[in-house]
């Protein structure tokens, strides 16, 4: 995490100078700071839920009898399950994304990215 911050602060202050000083900058680098900024926050969220230091809101279980409240807590384990049909899509409009050109980078296969395999639908 710490790379990723490093270079993120590195291209912002190495593309700041570079517009204040000769009026130019590396234009690329507003896409990767993007790009590495999801990145810092999936590998933030992972080590959050693995030390058990997300934010855990019982105001409603709390006041739920002790029965309900493990029905609760139950029904909020299958959440993910039905996250993963989400993922699934986003999955399939990654695949269909992958012809898209970026406006600065260009095409995918200029800069040796594979594109995601496409499932049949």
């Amino acid at each position: 995490m710490v790379f990723l911050l490093v270079a993120m602060l590195a291209m912002v202050f190495g593309n700041v100078v570079l517009r204040w000083t000769v009026n130019s900058g590396i234009d690329v680098s507003e896409e990767l700071v993007a790009l590495l900024l999801r990145w810092l926050h999936v590998h933030r969220a992972v080590v959050v839920m693995r030390e058990h230091l997300h934010l855990g809101v019982d105001a409603l279980v709390g006041r739920l009898a002790r029965a309900a409240a493990r029905l609760h807590v139950r029904l909020d384990a299958l959440i993910p399950v039905l996250q993963c049909r989400v993922l699934w899509g986003t999955w399939q409009q990654a695949a269909i994304n992958a012809s898209n050109v970026s406006p600065v980078t260009g095409n995918l296969d200029d800069l040796g990215i594979r594109r995601p395999a496409t499932s049949p639908a």
